[in-house]
């Protein structure tokens, strides 16, 4: 589908979508509710149409590129935070900010091939992220790392398998 037909398309759904959300704004004002939840709902229906000319593969890798683009950060700035979300030891080295510029890099890799429907990229990343589990559980196994470390591995895998199931039903 070209840009020009997607586009004429999704154009009368958002415009539906964004009125209906102005309406709803525009109804709890009236009764004094006011919030930046209701502030901002115009702006997240919009927001919406982004989601909604993507394929179902790229919905899945946009929110795994978001989900890396928030860790990479916080791992840079904040990891005493996220290490303590998790009951981990502060880090002392440097090697953790490293991981958190890759994981920045990398989740602006997937939003970008999401929103280019990089069928190819997507499938690369179908059969990599399972590595990971892999790679962490035999360093908790090792005893390299905490078995916390783990859960991020169940992301991936996760990731993964929906990026699957999604890439089998598009054919």
């Amino acid at each position: 589908m070209g840009p020009r037909l997607s586009r004429a398309l999704h154009e009368p759904l958002e415009s539906s979508l964004l009125l209906q959300g102005l309406d709803l704004r525009n109804r709890l004002a009236d009764v004094g509710y006011e919030s930046s939840l209701t502030r901002n709902l115009s702006l997240a229906v919009r927001n919406r149409g982004i989601l909604a000319a993507m394929s179902r593969a790229a919905v899945s890798m946009f929110v795994f590129g978001i989900y890396l683009l928030v860790l990479g950060p916080t791992l840079i700035v904040a990891p005493v935070f996220l290490t303590g979300l998790f009951g981990l030891d502060a880090p002392q080295e440097v090697w953790i900010r490293v991981v958190g510029v890759i994981a920045g890099v990398l989740g602006f890799y997937y939003v970008f091939a999401a929103r280019r429907e990089a069928k190819d990229f997507f499938w690369a990343t179908v059969w990599g992220r399972p590595a990971v589990i892999v790679f962490f559980t035999a360093f908790v196994l090792l005893g390299l790392a905490e078995p916390v470390l783990i859960l991020f591995g169940v992301v991936d895998l996760l990731g993964a398998g929906w990026t699957f199931a999604a890439l089998r039903a598009e054919g």
